[in-house]
């Protein structure tokens, strides 16, 4: 293996770690710490002298879940503790002092939020604290202790938290909704449907709203709502990471072939969250399920370092991708406490890749630019040549003037064409020492010119030319080469005007030989 791919490889586990760490650490404990001595009541049943994490299965029908503990010696006056369900609520001494959601209809999307509550009520001597909890999931509970601490300083603390819990998504996910309408908007304008900027586009969309599920909500609505959300937006995710598969096939092979096996389980994965008839069935079917994604991740990785020669720094999102759906698996499989990864490396990682399509678009589109200007330069004056004129917008200009090097052929006879050349290089840089930085030259042969002129008048126009002829008379080598031209208003076409243009400029060539012969 490459020892770029190696490097990058170790450098994406080293971000996995210290991304997993950074989400971590801050939900731990800290203050007084609530993790023993607690009474768990679930559907009439008590039990005594449990400790937190607890975790308990939960049914279809949302029953409710409540710890309760005695509080004494309390050490500060704010209760910290992240919800396992989609309702709670929070009582001191009977009271109700804080909640989010229904608990008889749990639809809040409250399980990826810390909760900071201020104790409002406390009296001298012992507390008692309650936490409510309820969920249709398949698990509810406390994943992780509760503490108490000083409400100013957790208040701080939960915010920062918090902000990338859920505001930080919000902006990834408007940023990932606008990669992907650009790739789409790109892969339209190439007049290529299915291609892989049209594959990463529409699976960055799809990836904003499989990440919809983590957004904290106050309500879903009810129940029946809630599963059809979060059946979008898991369907989104699994549809996404087809997609992204697809997009880099057509990157590096120019085809689809893997993505076609792969395509089969994903759409049976599909077909098996619809139709999942309660959010307890879909949560269970969901840790199984999710392996389907971690196929189809693994193989976009496989393509990445097989295919990555010049861009092995792709391989960083695409491992950060694989390592997040298997941390994914191991914390909803085996209950654990850890953070939710998947929804900031899904965005992170289209949202990369995306923004290298459109750089890739971008320098394709440069090169193609500086292809069509050279193709309509000039390589001897460097000014413009007559393919130009058939893209030129005539509401830009609004005079023209047709410009012929009187007896140049006589010039080129006399003193050769290097000469030859060199005057006419003498003359464009008189029409450009002579003109305004909105008017364009163009040369459309030998020794004739077009000048067009930018929002000008009539008698702007002739004294620009009778300047340009007078300076280019000082500076000529032969008194016999002057200048001929004829100016004409553009109205209805580019193409009459340059003709009656020539006519004019013509007419004055004529008067020119009759002085001469005179």
């Amino acid at each position: 293996m490459h020892w770029n791919k190696v490097t990058f490889s170790l450098l994406s586990l080293a971000l996995f770690f210290l991304l997993f760490f950074a989400l971590y650490l801050p939900l731990q404990p800290m203050g007084q710490i609530l993790d023993q001595g607690w009474t768990v009541e679930y559907r009439g049943v008590k039990t005594y002298n449990n400790s937190i994490p607890y975790i308990q299965d939960s049914s279809e029908a949302a029953d409710i879940l409540t710890l309760t503990i005695p509080l004494t010696d309390l050490q500060g006056d704010g209760l910290v503790f992240r919800p396992g369900g989609y309702a709670y609520a929070v009582l001191l001494n009977g009271q109700q002092i804080a909640g989010i959601g229904d608990l008889d209809e749990p639809t809040a999307n409250v399980w990826n939020m810390v909760q900071v509550v201020p104790l409002t009520n406390l009296r001298s001597g012992e507390n008692v604290l309650q936490i409510k909890l309820s969920s249709a999931n398949r698990a509810v509970g406390l994943g992780a202790p509760p503490y108490i601490d000083e409400f100013k300083t957790a208040n701080f603390r939960v915010t920062f938290i918090n902000w990338f819990a859920n505001d930080f998504l919000l902006i990834n996910q408007g940023a990932g909704i606008l990669v992907g309408a650009l790739l789409i908007a790109i892969a339209r304008s190439r007049r290529s449907l299915f291609s892989t900027e049209f594959y990463m586009g529409v699976a960055a969309i799809l990836a904003s709203l499989y990440v919809f599920d983590f957004d904290m909500r106050a309500s879903t609505g009810n129940l029946a709502v809630l599963l059809l959300v979060r059946k979008v937006s898991l369907i989104s995710g699994y549809l996404g990471s087809l997609l992204f598969v697809c997009s880099l096939e057509t990157y590096y092979h120019g085809r689809l072939r893997v993505s076609r096996i792969i395509a089969v389980p994903t759409v049976l994965a599909v077909i098996t969250l619809a139709v999942q008839p309660s959010q307890f069935q879909f949560s269970k079917v969901l840790v199984y399920l999710n392996i389907v994604m971690l196929i189809n991740l693994v193989a976009a990785c496989f393509y990445i370092f097989r295919n990555s020669t010049k861009k092995d720094w792709l391989i960083v999102p695409a491992l950060l991708l694989t390592l997040s759906i298997l941390e994914s698996i191991i914390a909803m499989g085996f209950t654990q406490p850890w953070p939710f990864m998947t929804q900031y490396i899904v965005l992170f990682s289209v949202v990369f890749f995306g923004m290298n399509l459109i750089l890739d678009f971008h320098q394709l589109y440069q090169e193609n630019i500086t292809l069509q200007v050279k193709a309509n330069i000039d390589p001897l004056t460097g000014v413009f040549n007559r393919n130009v004129l058939k893209d030129t917008l005539t509401r830009q200009y609004n005079m023209l003037a047709m410009i012929d090097l009187d007896n140049f052929k006589y010039f080129n006879d006399k003193y050769g064409h290097a000469e030859g050349d060199k005057l006419l290089l003498l003359f464009v840089d008189t029409l450009r020492r002579n003109i305004r930085q909105g008017d364009l030259i163009v040369r459309i042969g030998g020794d004739e010119f077009v000048l067009l002129l930018n929002h000008s008048i009539p008698h702007y126009a002739d004294e620009t030319l009778e300047r340009i002829c007078a300076q280019f008379a000082l500076v000529s080598p032969d008194p016999h080469v002057n200048l001929s031209y004829g100016i004409e208003m553009i109205t209805n076409s580019l193409e009459n005007s340059l003709y009656h243009a020539d006519k004019r400029m013509y007419e004055m060539k004529t008067l020119h030989k009759q002085n001469i012969r005179l």
